[in-house]
C-alpha cells in the first residue's frame, strides 16, 4: 500500500483534500534566492572566491580580463619569481595583458677599471 503524498510546505486540511498555501515564487525571486544560497555556500566554502566575487559584481570589472591577469602572474612568479604585469587600457578596453618575467640585479652599470680585475 503507497502512502498518500502530502504536499511540500504548509498545507490546510479542507474537506475532500489539501490546499497548499506555499507561496509560489517568481522567476526573479527565485533566482535571487539561489544567487543569495549560492553566495553563502561560496563564502563559507572558500572566502577568497567570494571576496572576488563580491568584487566583480560591484565593479562590473571583466573576469576574463582578471583571468589573463592571474595567468601572467603565474608565469612570472613559475619563472624568475621576479617581475611584473601589466594591463594596457586603451579607450576603456583592456587591449594587452603583459607578463615580464625578470632577472634580479644589483650591479654597476659601468664598471670601474679597478674592478676589472
Amino acid at each position: 500500500m503507497r502512502m498518500k503524498e502530502k504536499p511540500i510546505g504548509s498545507s490546510r486540511r479542507i474537506s475532500g483534500g489539501f490546499v497548499n498555501t506555499m507561496k509560489t515564487l517568481t522567476y526573479q525571486e527565485e533566482k535571487e534566492n539561489n544567487e543569495r544560497i549560492f553566495s553563502e555556500m561560496i563564502q563559507k566554502i572558500r572566502p577568497e572566491i567570494y571576496v572576488l566575487m563580491s568584487l566583480i559584481d560591484s565593479t562590473g570589472i571583466n573576469p576574463f580580463i582578471l583571468y589573463k591577469v592571474i595567468r601572467q602572474l603565474n608565469n612570472v612568479a613559475i619563472g624568475s619569481g621576479w617581475g611584473q604585469v601589466v594591463v594596457l587600457v586603451n579607450n576603456r578596453k583592456a587591449v594587452r595583458v603583459e607578463g615580464v618575467d625578470t632577472e634580479k640585479m644589483n650591479d654597476d652599470v659601468i664598471l670601474s677599471k679597478n674592478n676589472l680585475t
